[in-house]
């Protein structure tokens, strides 16, 4: 579902050199521009009297993030190697892990690059990670160091198949985020026009208001993402978006690709 709405958003979206107008906006240079639809029509118009236009965004303290992960399973395999055209500056290295509990549940973990994740947000408005913003939107967001969790694994003598959850290093930032209602919907942001300049600042566009200054970053995970999705009471993580890490097995080598956009080859060596 994320892909058909990017490449729609790749066709829309424009660049300027005064500004770029991400929602139900025009660029300078006449080019209408659309977000994703996160629930309220975009050309319909916003009542800024039930919002908090005044008085700014809400923001919040984030919990401290859950370290204490239990006992694990004990490791049944480790496979190591690297991903081509790697979306990371620093390694192209993958390391995945296998584990089966005593009944015989299987679950497995990736970790891309050899760096360190950045640090939980202290609040609802530091970026995870720092410097994300709105350039190179279309472009996975792989995460160094962070261990994605799978969904269903499956391991045997011809095959590893290990959808990852593509949206799991914001869990602390999303339940970190404050719900937000416009038009019957709840996001961390209101579905509303909204721009960003050449030098790196974003805008909510309320209308007959004056703009909101938002954090970039946060206007790329809430709205043109949604990374984020949101009740009235809490907002999580999009469950709902996968990569898949499907590779044929050939002894103790493992070759195939990860289905991010554009999908990489991986090649593994089983080394436990």
């Amino acid at each position: 579902m994320r892909a058909w709405l990017v490449i729609m958003m790749i066709g829309m979206l424009t660049s300027c050199e005064q500004r770029q107008d991400f929602v139900s906006g025009q660029a300078d240079g006449g080019v209408e521009a659309s977000a994703r639809d996160s629930g309220v029509d975009s050309a319909s118009p916003v009542d800024a009297g039930t919002l908090w236009f005044d008085g700014g965004l809400p923001t919040r303290a984030c919990d401290p993030p859950q370290t204490d992960a239990g006992v694990l399973p004990p490791v049944v395999a480790v496979w190591d190697g690297y991903m081509e055209n790697p979306l990371l500056s620093d390694s192209d290295a993958v390391h995945l892990v296998f584990r089966s509990s005593e009944s015989g549940e299987l679950s497995a973990t990736v970790i891309f690059g050899t760096g360190t994740p950045p640090p939980s947000p202290p609040d609802s408005e530091t970026c995870y990670p720092e410097g994300l913003g709105t350039s190179g939107l279309f472009a996975p967001l792989v995460i160094e160091g962070f261990e994605y969790p799978s969904v269903a694994p499956s391991m045997s003598d011809i095959r590893l198949r290990i959808p990852l959850l593509a949206d799991a290093p914001w869990t602390d930032w999303c339940a970190c985020q404050v719900p937000v209602e416009t038009g019957g919907a709840w996001a961390c942001l209101p579905n509303m026009s909204s721009r960003a300049t050449p030098d790196g600042q974003c805008f909510l566009q309320p209308p007959g208001a004056q703009e909101i200054p938002v954090p970039c970053c946060k206007l790329r995970l809430c709205n043109l993402t949604s990374v984020c999705q949101c009740t009235e009471s809490a907002c999580a993580i999009d469950s709902t978006t996968f990569w898949t890490l499907d590779l044929s097995v050939n002894g103790n080598r493992a070759d195939g690709t990860l289905s991010i956009a554009p999908s990489s080859g991986v090649h593994l060596q089983r080394t436990q």
